[in-house]
């Protein structure tokens, strides 16, 4: 059973006084009781969920804890070349996660605990041309996966250290340079992109010994972008006779990923001296093919497999 929320949406809860009882079918729960103060204890969020047409991204944030400390919040982050917007869509007043999933482009379908109790939620967002229309599902009524909620503490790049290269370099060079610590290790390279004015494709391999955000994964990851020069990643080629890799979209402004297999695959691509083209789609100028440069890489890599020993 979906249904969408007839009540009116309300941009953020009152900070005091008694909430109502919404008129929600289902019995999924209300929230009669007075604002509770902000939620203090341990945190952690889920990976961004981006939309299919990859511009916007929803997530949960979760405290840990017990009776009205207990709380967890839907989000969703949008934006584009003109703007964008960050709004908490709904809070629940439980310590559990809460299952999102995009239907489409513009419905984002959020589950619900019975009986839990909760801020009075958003019915949609709006922002210049984009809509998004939120539907509410008992989470009895079918099953709806979860999401993984990670520590979000930042890590602490005071401890990663280089492994190779100088610490100052050109912005725009091209070039390999391995990072490592705090239970992490980074291969990243630059690829120039042709044109009158100079720009360049950031392209990185990242494993971490623990599962932790932005990935969510212990599994090599492959990211290209973000950067000034980012543009729709449609795929990955190792070979004119190989299919191609389907980059997965991260959401506006965070790239583009493979993951596991195929990121080893590419990573040994290069590791064997072969190329690896990536095609970019201009919106003002069709697709473009670009060479993932291979310059400084065999030291590079070299230190980056060092550091993967090391974990």
């Amino acid at each position: 059973m979906m249904f969408a929320l007839s009540a009116v949406a309300q941009s953020s809860p009152p900070s005091a006084g008694p909430m109502r009882s919404l008129p929600i079918p289902g019995g999924i729960g209300r929230a009669p009781f007075a604002m509770p103060p902000p939620a203090t204890g341990p945190t952690c969020e889920s990976v961004r969920v981006p939309s299919p047409d990859n511009r916007c991204v929803a997530y949960f944030s979760q405290t840990h804890g017990e009776g009205r400390n207990a709380q967890a919040s839907a989000k969703i982050e949008c934006s584009w070349e003109a703007g964008g917007f960050q709004e908490e869509i709904i809070r629940l007043f439980v310590d559990r996660p809460i299952p999102l999933r995009w239907v489409n482009a513009n419905n984002l379908e959020i589950g619900l605990p019975s009986g839990a109790h909760f801020s009075p939620p958003r019915e949609s967002s709006r922002f210049a041309d984009l809509a998004i229309r939120y539907t509410y599902r008992p989470m009895s009524s079918e099953p709806l996966e979860t999401l993984q909620c990670f520590d979000n503490q930042p890590v602490d790049f005071r401890k990663v250290r280089l492994l190779n290269g100088p610490e100052k370099r050109n912005a725009h060079a091209p070039g390999w340079i391995a990072y490592g610590g705090e239970g992490m290790c980074m291969l990243v390279g630059q690829s120039v992109l042709p044109g009158p004015v100079p720009a360049t494709v950031v392209v990185n391999f990242t494993k971490t010994a623990v599962p932790r955000l932005p990935y969510g994964t212990t599994e090599l990851v492959f990211v290209v972008g973000p950067g000034r020069a980012e543009r729709k990643i449609p795929e990955i080629r190792l070979s004119p006779t190989d299919a191609p890799l389907m980059p997965q979209a991260n959401g506006p402004g965070r790239g583009y990923q493979l993951v596991g297999a195929q990121a080893e695959r590419v990573l040994q691509q290069l590791a064997n001296g072969g190329t690896v083209k990536m095609s970019l789609d201009q919106d003002d100028a069709g697709p473009l093919s670009i060479e993932v440069s291979r310059q400084e890489f065999t030291t590079a890599h070299g230190a980056f497999v060092s550091c993967l020993h090391e974990q």
